[in-house]
């Protein structure tokens, strides 16, 4: 049922909805069927039916009811009208019946005894309660704004007949007076006092009104924005209709119709087939749909699916197989039976549908980078699994990419395939394959790197700074760099005409300009640039032709040499390139303050000096300077700014304002602090200042400088700013100073500690502290006011006035039973103070005892004495008189007064006369004029003895070791420690971001040695360690800094042992025992290194207790040399050379040498000393010669020098020579020379040669056979074949592209009887170009070219 209500002679509107327009109905109140007329309208707009009444009248009040023609539905409202009425009562005509007759507005009679009414006429007013919107707005409105903190005050005024009875609701939810909320009402007004208002209070406040006459609902709505607000709304206005709607849920009264709409196949997947029903307007009077399905060459059908109207648009079907035909029907459902059923078209279910997924093994073989060199094919085939078959595209750098020409891709069922046919630089990029079907896409993306030369630096070339003997090249980096980092670029250059390049420098890859010197003046320059790699070289950028000759550079930066107020000169320098062209003049241009640019002059000029004239008096000048000669102008070079100004002067202030603020400056609070200073200088002084010593950085201060001013302001003064301000003055010439010294007098701050002195049923007495703060001007008194809480106006009444100098205290004579509260304000000369509220104090003798005391506190223990202190618990309305201090030894029953019974006034005491050794507990008990409050807790256990020193604080705390789960710390024990009376260590962690220790161990270690686990990687903890005896826990011991869980990593130490320090000696066939002190962590691995030789095959090695061995046997002569001990770790790798000499006898002297045979048959033969000497110095050489058919014989021993004449050589005899080198060890084996045959020579015969006239038979280079173009398939060799012609004979060079080519592996060249050719080997891509031959003689040079094209090999 729906509750209307309305006004009297308001209109009422009810209103109902029916499934559809083929619902009718009728309109019942009391058995009566209302119909249209004057006061009642009925109408239907569809499936709505409404009814209106007109000028409701009390007797329209009653149940309403609307009934349907089918369905039976039937559907209630509950019509409520308000009125007010006044009756008018005067005597009736039966006045033997002594009473009044009474004439309401309704015509209805009322009879009341005439002892209850006074004699005359009277106006009685029976009416429910109501507001008067007009007053109840302008009640909002006196609200003013509510803020954050302060009290919140909502009134709603009304009238109506006694008793009306007010509640306030918060949120729905039912409030009343209490902590938050104070509620007063009386017959007119009723007021919700917020105490403390916050965020959390804003919300929708509520008002309920009753009286026996009727009920009215006040909705408050207290928000808080920019402005708060208030938003009232009275609920209930006289005339006004309220509208309630109610949803009725009918029963059907037939099957339902076919379902209209069409079937629609979402997906026909084996895996995913699903079906949706598709309908415009879904129908109300359906419940569920079933499906039914059937193959189509069946004729049975099965129900496969049941949902609701709103799963309607996605059913899925399952038990279906790939290849099946299948039918499908819905039929609509309610309470009364089945609809006709829908019928589908006849389908194929599909295969099972999958997205696509790259095969993973697959994947990882690619990887992320694919590096080929350049001609060679990339070939990828990626098997995936998914259905229906994926399309493959491929995308690079971003962009998709066309598959045609060297790009090649194909896609099955099962795999797809990529190619790119003879690769180059400009296929590198980022490749992406995207494989996607209807079900999804899967991705894959890999980076291709071909190693290539670079490609062609990006241009056009640009060229900057032209000047008759230079120019700048300034170009872009190649789009591909080959694969390998560009590591130079060539620079070349060549006048306009020649045909030859030459080169100009070589320049860093990472270089992108380079500017060309040496450059002819009036000359035309063609540039271009080359980019370089391991590969080798990429295609060359060529410039435009250039010539040699532009404006000139930017002169020297102009300086002012002559500054006044009024004008400016300012000079300069020539330019130091004048472009190859004589420079005319230069242009100059001025600017003021910061604005555009202006000429100087009309012309330009010709010296090196302008004057700027007419200034403004301290405005800010700039001057910037260009050449210009017959090419056109330059470079702009600017100056400084300058500011027009006369000769400098420091600043000065007048003593005058010294002196005027040599004495305090006194302000009031909330008054702006302005000080206008004037001051002279130039340049003008800029201001600042100080208060104290800080930088005042108030959004509040601001200061600045005008011509002959400087101004400091501070607004809205606070107290805080009292003190002294320095100001300072400053320009470039000097500085001034001054103090001012500031005042700001305020009102008072509050009271401290307000709070209740004495309370009974008869007077109240509060007492309070002076303010922290008198606002700097003398107190005068403070205002004291007390209020009644069970006064309905609240209104507060004043004491009188403490001054100062008397108590602070204030009595006040209350009622008995009565809640007061007492709020106090300080005055001085300003104003008053804040005042501070009491809480509510209750006028009782009948006070509460105090609450239980916290556990006390024990301290200063001795072994037959300590101290006890506490907190002062809640008094409960009587202030504290004292304390009942309690002891009792652990293990018995009863508690021992202390003091004999006595209280003690403080929360501090001193206990005596305890037996050492034994365990006590105390507890406190609060007295006030009620009585001894509840005991209060028990301390902790405690043991009298005298105090106990800690152990002294450990030293040398460190981490000697740490994993990624533990560590290893170590410590020294502190100074004069008694181990004996050491119970162990204890170390705490702190976590980071926390605050609480945890310690690591519970146990305490006595070593001073501790390893820590249940760590976790990555953890960050702060560490320290404190020594425990029977004194407790000593001080402790800080690592600095904060420690990060992980494995310790220190970089390997390598310290040499023995004789390996210096050079270690071995004699030939000894044993090397070589052995270092190694350190690291993680532990090192250990290398013995000899000629980039691993040592470890050869020899014994071994590491044990940080110490690294190395022993190698029956050493030789060749081990002589450097050994290496290296050791590496997770932190790096360091290494340290051990110089081994084997002691051995030498080896042969080397490159023996034999000299001319003398005259007289006699050779000196020379040699050089042995490569290795064997470990120790050469003593000496033996020579010994043998000729064909003699044993060796000496020729020379003990010789010193490595040269020996041997004499008497027989002419037509054949000699070998060997020699021996000996040192300390023993001789070495020989070294043998050449076979030596002495001939007799001759002296030679000369014939004089006749002269003859020589004829010159020379003949330019040319061609007799040109080159031709040639054309083959990669992989093959190419060869190209000229013939020339000449005498002398010409000289071939071979060009590419222009680059020489030089004779390898690639190219190989011949020159056969005229005939020249060139044969390039593996012929690639790149190979591709004009080659061109040159022959030159003296006499003439001649030139002939061809191309080579190399085809893919397909």
């Amino acid at each position: 049922m729906s509750d209307i209500t309305v006004a009297k002679n308001g209109q009422a509107t009810l209103t109902c909805e029916m499934p559809d327009d083929s619902y009718n109905g009728t309109w019942i109140q009391n058995g009566t069927t209302l119909a249209d007329g004057e006061r009642i309208s009925v109408t239907q707009v569809g499936a709505e039916h409404t009814l209106v009444l007109k000028s409701t009248l009390k007797s329209d009040e009653g149940v309403i009811k609307f009934k349907s023609d089918k369905g039976g539905f039937e559907l209630d409202f509950n019509l409520i009208v308000t009125e007010i009425l006044h009756y008018s009562m005067m005597p009736c005509d039966q006045t033997t019946q002594n009473c009044f007759q009474i004439w309401p507005a309704v015509h209805k009679k009322l009879y009341i005894p005439a002892s209850l009414l006074a004699q005359g006429n009277a106006l009685l007013e029976f009416e429910p309660p109501s507001v008067d919107p007009a007053e109840f707005e302008e009640c909002g409105k006196s609200l003013g704004a509510i803020s954050i903190g302060s009290p919140a005050t909502l009134k709603v005024p009304y009238s109506g007949q006694s008793p009306i009875t007010v509640t306030w609701r918060f949120n729905g939810a039912e409030i009343a007076t209490g902590d938050t909320y104070t509620i007063t009402s009386t017959d007119k007004l009723t007021t919700l006092v917020v105490g403390d208002f916050q965020q959390a209070n804003c919300g929708n406040f509520e008002v309920t009104l009753q009286n026996e006459h009727g009920t009215l609902k006040i909705p408050v709505d207290v928000s808080l924005s920019e402005t708060s607000q208030v938003n009232y709304e009275v609920v209930q206005v006289p005339g006004e209709t309220i509208e309630k709607t109610t949803t009725v849920n009918m029963t059907a009264t037939e099957a339902p119709a076919k379902p209209a709409g069409n079937i629609k196949f979402n997906n026909m997947s084996e895996n995913k087939f699903s079906i949706g029903l598709m309908m415009t307007n879904p129908p109300t009077d359906v419940l569920n749909y079933v499906m039914e399905m059937k193959d189509e060459a069946g004729s049975v059908w099965h129900q496969c699916a049941l949902f609701t109207p709103e799963e309607a648009k996605s059913i899925t079907v399952k038990g279906i197989k790939s290849g099946q035909r299948m039918t499908f029907r819905i039929k609509a459902i309610n309470e009364m039976g089945e609809s006709e059923a829908m019928e589908s078209r006849a389908v194929t279910v599909q295969k099972a549908a999958d997205p696509p997924m790259l095969d993973a093994a697959a994947l990882a073989k690619i990887g992320n980078e694919i590096r080929l060199k350049a001609g060679k094919d990339c070939r990828l085939k990626i098997p995936f699994k998914g259905s229906p078959m994926p399309v493959a595209a491929w995308v690079k750098n971003g962009k998709k990419l066309a598959i045609k020409g060297r790009y090649q891709a194909d896609t099955n069922e099962k795999e797809t395939t990529f190619q790119i046919s003879t690769v180059t630089g400009e296929d590198s990029g980022e490749y992406t394959l995207n494989l996607k079907n209807k079900e999804g896409v899967s991705s894959h993306t890999f980076k291709l790197i071909v190693v290539d030369v670079p490609g062609q630096p990006q241009g056009p070339m640009e060229i900057t700074d032209i000047s008759g003997a230079e120019m700048t090249l300034n170009w872009q980096a190649p789009r591909h760099d080959g694969g390998k980092a560009i590591s130079q670029y060539i620079v070349d250059k060549k006048e306009e005409k020649a045909t030859k390049w030459s080169e100009v420098a070589k320049i860093e890859g990472t270089e992108l300009t380079y500017t060309v010197p040496q450059l002819v003046k009036g000359c035309k320059y063609c540039f271009r640039v080359r980019a370089v790699n391991e590969e080798g070289e990429s295609k060359a950028l060529t410039s435009v032709a250039t010539v040699a000759s532009g404006p000139p550079a930017p002169p020297g930066v102009p300086v002012a040499v002559d500054v006044t107020s009024k004008s400016i000169v300012f000079t300069w320098t020539a330019p130091e390139n004048d472009g190859g062209n004589e420079i005319t003049g230069y242009s100059v241009e001025y600017r003021e303050n910061g604005g555009d640019w202006m000429m100087v002059t009309k012309d330009h000029i010709d010296g090196f000096k302008a004057s700027l004239k007419d200034l403004h008096d301290e405005s800010v000048y700039e001057l910037r300077v260009a050449g210009k000669n017959s090419a056109g102008k330059g470079k702009y070079c600017e100056s400084k700014p300058t500011t027009a100004c006369d000769k400098p002067e420091p600043p000065v202030l007048d003593d005058k304002v010294k002196a005027q603020y040599s004495e305090p400056m006194i302000l009031n609070a909330g008054e702006d602090l302005v000080l206008k200073l004037p001051i002279s200088g130039i340049p003008r002084p800029q201001g600042s200042w100080t208060f104290g010593k800080d930088k005042i950085e108030d959004a509040r201060a601001s200061n600045s400088s005008e011509k002959g001013f400087v101004l400091f302001s501070l607004e809205e003064l606070k107290r805080s700013d009292c003190g002294t301000y320095h100001i300072q003055a400053e320009n470039c010439e000097g500085k001034e100073t001054m103090s001012v010294s500031l005042r700001v007098l305020d009102v008072p701050t509050a009271v401290e500690n307000l709070k209740v002195v004495r309370a009974s049923s008869k007077s109240l007495t509060i007492g309070w502290q002076p303010p922290k703060d008198d606002g700097e001007s003398t107190i005068t008194a403070y205002s004291i006011e007390v209020q009644c809480c069970e006064d309905e106006a609240h209104e507060w009444i004043k004491l009188n006035k403490v001054f100062p100098g008397e108590d602070l205290k204030a009595t006040y004579e209350v009622k008995k039973g009565n809640s007061y509260k007492f709020r106090v304000c300080v005055l001085n000369m300003l104003g008053s103070s804040p005042s501070v509220t009491s809480d509510a104090l209750l006028a009782d003798d009948k006070f509460k005892p105090p609450a239980a005391p916290a556990k006390p506190i024990v301290s200063e223990l001795t072994k037959s004495t300590c101290v006890l202190t506490w907190t002062a618990p809640e008094d409960n309305g009587s202030p504290i008189n004292g304390y009942m201090v309690e002891t009792k030894r652990v293990g018995r029953r009863n508690w021992v007064k202390e003091y004999n019974g006595r209280t003690v006034d403080e929360t501090k005491c001193f206990i005596k006369d305890l037996t050492k050794g034994c365990d006590y507990v105390f507890r406190i008990i609060a007295n006030n004029e009620a009585g001894f409050g509840t005991p209060g807790a028990e301390s902790d256990e405690t043991i009298p003895m005298d105090p106990i020193p800690p152990a002294p604080t450990p030293t040398d705390f460190k981490i000697e070791d740490m994993s990624d789960n533990a560590i290893t710390f170590t410590w020294k024990d502190g100074e004069g420690l008694e181990r004996d009376k050491l119970h162990g260590y204890i170390i705490q962690k702190l976590p980071e971001g926390r605050t609480k220790w945890i310690n690591c161990n519970n146990v305490p270690i006595r070593s001073t040695r501790a390893f820590v686990t249940d760590f976790r990687a990555g953890e960050k903890f702060r560490f320290r360690i404190s020594p425990m005896n029977d004194g407790g826990l000593g001080g402790f011991c800080e690592l600095p800094d904060l420690v990060e869980v992980r494995q310790m990593q220190i970089m390997p130490v390598i310290e040499l042992r023995g004789d390996a320090v210096d050079t270690v000696h071995v004699s030939a066939g000894g044993t090397l025992r070589l052995s270092a002190f190694v350190s690291g962590n993680p532990k090192p691995i250990i290398r013995w290194m000899k000629d980039k030789v691993d040592q470890e095959r050869r020899g014994a090695t071994r590491n044990q207790d940080g110490i690294a061995h190395l022993n190698v046997r029956y050493l030789t002569k060749e081990d002589t040399g450097t050994f290496i001990i290296s050791a590496a770790n997770k932190s790096g790798k360091v290494k340290k050379d051990i110089k081994v000499v084997v002691h051995d006898s030498p080896d042969p002297p080397c490159n023996i040498t034999m000299g001319d045979i003398n005259p007289d048959g006699s050779i000196m033969i020379s040699f050089d000393p042995p490569a290795c000497d064997g470990g120790s110095p050469i003593k000496h050489y033996c020579v010994q010669m043998s000729d064909a058919y003699l044993k060796f014989q000496t020729v020379q021993d003990k010789l010193t020098v490595n040269k020996c004449l041997v004499k008497d050589l027989r002419p037509g005899a054949t000699y070998y020579f060997r020699i021996y080198a000996e040192n300390e060890h023993g001789r070495g084996e020989y070294a043998q020379s050449n076979l030596l045959t002495v001939i007799q020579k001759n002296e030679p015969v000369y014939i004089q040669r006749p002269k003859f006239n020589r004829m010159d038979t020379s003949k330019p280079a040319g061609f007799s056979l040109n080159l031709k173009n040639v054309q083959i398939k990669e992989r093959r060799s190419a060869k190209l074949t000229c013939a020339t012609i000449g005498r002398p004979e010409p000289e071939i060079v071979w060009f590419k592209d222009n680059n020489k080519i030089k004779a390898n592996n690639k190219y190989s060249m011949r020159n056969s009887m005229g005939v020249c050719s060139l044969l390039i080997s593996n012929s690639r891509a790149r190979d591709c170009g004009k080659y061109r031959c040159e022959a030159k003689n003296p006499t003439g040079e001649a030139v002939c070219e061809a191309t080579l094209m190399v085809y893919p090999d397909h």
